[in-house]
């Protein structure tokens, strides 16, 4: 649920991201998790699944990847 803010979802994991061209997106649905066609998919093809449109400083903290390239990439500026 997003009130839990991160989750582990065994299934859901298992699917590759990608924002640019996804197949598939999750939605949160408080107590489960759908996921939705948007395109057709073909048989032997990777599915890869819209997680959702966050910079690559989120995907790398919470999933241990990045996505090249990202357009919803951020600098984080620290003036002290």
């Amino acid at each position: 649920s997003t009130e839990a803010g991160v989750i582990l979802a065994p299934f859901a994991d298992a699917l590759n991201h990608s924002v640019t061209r996804p197949h598939t997106r999750m939605h949160d649905c408080g107590s489960f998790l759908t996921f939705t066609a948007e395109v057709d998919i073909q048989a032997g093809e990777e599915v890869l699944n819209c997680y959702g449109e966050h910079g690559n400083t989120q995907w790398l903290l919470n999933g241990g990847f990045v996505e090249e390239p990202n357009p919803f990439d951020e600098v984080l500026n620290c003036y002290g």
